[in-house]
């Protein structure tokens, strides 16, 4: 989101699951993969956008696959 007419750099921090969010958190982060995935692959975008979407889809990809953050992704 612009800030003063200027648009801001920003680093996706994504929330680790808590116990009020645990039921919903492996569909949303499944989700959310999913979602940067087809925006970072998307010609329609600009291409800065595409990068921040990738980056945004590293970041998801790097949280741990156990635990709370555990999921089971559809194919």
């Amino acid at each position: 989101m612009p800030q003063n007419d200027e648009i801001v750099a920003r680093v996706f921090v994504p929330a680790d699951p808590t116990a009020d969010t645990m039921a919903a958190y492996r569909r949303a982060r499944e989700l959310a993969e999913e979602y940067w995935s087809l925006i970072s692959k998307d010609s329609r975008v600009s291409t800065e956008f595409r990068e921040i979407a990738a980056a945004c889809g590293s970041t998801l990809a790097a949280l741990p696959q156990t635990g709370a953050y555990a999921y089971q992704p559809t194919v």
